[in-house]
């Protein structure tokens, strides 16, 4: 394990890499959905203020 390992460093550097970027990702959809959500009522709070 730790020789193939050791053998393939750019493989493993890469694994490592894309499930980083993928969960970089995923979080960041979530991330914009709850600040999009929160944008959203803050402005519904501003338009019910003014109105």
């Amino acid at each position: 394990m730790f020789w193939n390992f050791a053998s393939r460093p750019k493989a493993a550097k890469f694994k490592i890499y894309a499930l980083f970027l993928g969960a970089v990702k995923f979080h960041a959809k979530i991330l914009l959905a709850k600040l999009q959500n929160s944008c959203v009522k803050f402005c519904f709070k501003i338009l019910s203020a003014k109105f």
